[in-house]
């Protein structure tokens, strides 16, 4: 909370901001259905993991974790199931326009943005195994880049997830280091 550079980090508009306070609004109204859940509950939890996945799509395994969470916590393991599904319907309903916008523009089902396969490439290809100094960064070989020719945004990310991919499955005991 006093870190100089975290501080300053805040006056500048990055996903991690919103991410971190759309995230502490759904961990608040989880604490706040400790005891007793509740379709409220539930609905306002759902809309702030709704929005946190649209910021940042970490949030798409919290319902899982929700679940869990319920399950140690409420009377009955129904309870903690009913939680967990009721919460990832109300994320849906969020996330479910935006995924439809993204399938009207691109007409490519894109829940949430465009980048996973290239940011998968990015952290797996033969230079950054290569190069130690490349490890844990986000590094685009210029020798491995592919053609945007006649490729949509859409292609273009599948066929780099494609290749980061087959390089992984080639290469898993250094994917796993």
């Amino acid at each position: 909370a006093v870190h100089p550079y975290l501080s300053l980090l805040t006056v500048y508009l990055i996903t991690e901001t919103l991410f971190t306070l759309l995230l502490l609004l759904a961990v608040l109204w989880l604490i706040k259905s400790d005891k007793e859940p509740s379709l409220k509950y539930c609905l306002w939890i759902g809309f702030w993991l709704g929005l946190a996945t649209l910021t940042r799509p970490l949030t798409l395994i919290f319902p899982f974790f929700i679940f869990i969470w319920g399950w140690l916590n409420f009377q009955t393991k129904r309870a903690a199931f009913k939680t967990a599904l009721l919460t990832t319907l109300f994320m849906s309903l969020v996330i479910v326009p935006w995924a439809y916008r993204n399938y009207k523009v691109s007409g490519s089902f894109i829940p949430f943005y465009i980048g996973t396969g290239s940011n998968l490439w990015m952290g797996n290809n033969p230079e950054v195994f290569k190069k130690v100094d490349k490890r844990g960064i986000l590094y685009f070989p210029d020798n491995v880049r592919i053609k945007k020719a006649d490729l949509s945004e859409v292609e273009l990310d599948r066929r780099y997830g494609k290749m980061a991919l087959e390089f992984i499955r080639k290469n898993p005991k250094d994917f796993l280091i």
